[in-house]
C-alpha cells in the first residue's frame, strides 16, 4: 500500500504545476510520521502541494525516512497476561544503529476479548486468485498484532 502511495505521489509531481516553494521538509516529516495509510495519502498531497520538484522528491523517497539514535540498554517494558504481571526487559547493544535496520513493517494494533496465555503466530493465506498473500498476526495477552504479506 504504500508503494501505491509513493507512485501517486511521484505521479502528482509529474503532472502538477509548480507552486510556491513550501516547507518541503515539513510535507515530507508529516508524510513519513503519517499513523495510517489515508493520513499518509493525505500527506502526500502536502508534499506535491510545496512545490517540491520531481528529482528531490524521488530523492528523498529513495533515501527513505531518518530516525534518530535509539534509546540503548536495558529498557524495562511491563505488561500484563490475564492477572499476572510480567516485567519484560529487552536489551539494546549501545552499537545499535537504526539506519541499518533490514526492515520496519508497520502494525496494526487490536485489544483481544480473551488473553491469549503465550506468544502465538499465524501466517493467514489469502484465497483471492493471483500471487500468494495474506496475514501475519502475532498475539500475547490482550494485544494482536497484524500486518499483510505478499510473495514478489
Amino acid at each position: 500500500m504504500r508503494r501505491s502511495l509513493l507512485v501517486l505521489l511521484l505521479a502528482g509531481l509529474a503532472i502538477c504545476p509548480i507552486h510556491g516553494a513550501g516547507n518541503v521538509d515539513a510535507a515530507f516529516k508529516a508524510f513519513w510520521d503519517a499513523p495510517s495509510v489515508s493520513a499518509a495519502e493525505k500527506a502526500s498531497h502536502a508534499v506535491v502541494g510545496t512545490g517540491v520538484s520531481f528529482d528531490d522528491a524521488w530523492t528523498r523517497l529513495k533515501a527513505g525516512r531518518t530516525y534518530a539514535k535509539e534509546k540503548t540498554g536495558l529498557i524495562r517494558h511491563p505488561s500484563s497476561v490475564g492477572a499476572v504481571t510480567i516485567d519484560n526487559i529487552i536489551e539494546v547493544p549501545a552499537e545499535y544503529d537504526a539506519a541499518k535496520d533490514v526492515a520496519r513493517i508497520d502494525l496494526r494494533r487490536r485489544t483481544v476479548a480473551e488473553p491469549i496465555e503465550s506468544l502465538t503466530m499465524w501466517l493467514i493465506p489469502s484465497t483471492a486468485p493471483g500471487k500468494a498473500q495474506g496475514e501475519l498476526r502475532l498475539a500475547w495477552g490482550r494485544s494482536m498484532l497484524s500486518t499483510p504479506w505478499s510473495v514478489k
